[in-house]
């Protein structure tokens, strides 16, 4: 499920039954049937500040493949894109908070990515599935990011993440990913601080992934001439 709702700064926690969401305050449930969206927060509502995700995410360009592309300074909270595992394998494997959108020389620094359903920042080309057959590409060339200074933490299942060739050339530098995979779907998939897949000649440098419920750096599949140094 991709619905996130916050009461006061906390995420309420979503459970599948009417029974659970009454035995504990802090929780919510979703009734599909009647199209409803349920709390429970223990005393009124009006004495709290109330929030509900409504994006999926929260920067993103509406093409893919843009380069030349400076993201400094920013926070961005929330985004509620559904995870791509089992059942729901078919959604955009990296659907993330903040997306590349297989774009290029992107420069991202000094910015704040948190409390995404999903994942946090997406530097490849968003992953698989069914939405992205459709969409043009308007360059072909990807990868060659700069990511520097950033907090990318509380995400459901990872925080930074690339996926075909879009995180080719990257450079990884002083960025924290904490607390992420708060899903709990530990060893499954796209779970970890950082994952990249078939990531070439690419630097990770002075980067702090702790906290995580998962793998804290994790390379998969057919990656080459990469180097993780001063990390922690």
């Amino acid at each position: 499920r991709a619905e996130q709702v916050f009461v006061d700064g906390r995420l309420l926690k979503h459970v599948a039954a009417l029974e659970e969401l009454k035995a504990e305050a802090g929780r919510m449930v979703t009734d599909d049937e009647a199209g409803r969206l349920l709390i429970h927060i223990g005393d009124a509502p009006a004495d709290h500040l109330v929030e509900r995700s409504m994006r999926q995410q929260c920067f993103a360009p509406a093409v893919r493949g843009l380069g030349y592309v400076c993201v400094r300074g920013l926070r961005m909270l929330g985004g509620a894109a559904p995870e791509s595992n089992g059942d729901n394998w078919g959604a955009i494997g990296h659907r993330a908070v903040m997306s590349a959108r297989s774009g290029h020389h992107w420069v991202i620094e000094d910015s704040v990515i948190e409390w995404g359903n999903a994942q946090g920042l997406d530097i490849g080309g968003e992953g698989w599935g069914d939405d992205l057959n459709w969409q043009p590409i308007v360059c072909e060339k990807t990868g060659f990011h700069q990511v520097r200074r950033n907090t990318v933490s509380h995400h459901g299942v990872a925080g930074i993440v690339g996926w075909s060739g879009g995180e080719n050339g990257l450079l990884l530098e002083d960025n924290v990913t904490n607390d992420n995979c708060l899903k709990g779907n530990f060893f499954m998939y796209e779970s970890a601080g950082v994952k990249l897949h078939t990531a070439k000649d690419c630097i990770i440098r002075r980067h702090r992934s702790h906290g995580n419920h998962c793998f804290g750096i994790w390379l998969d599949y057919n990656c080459e001439r990469n180097r993780i140094t001063q990390c922690l």
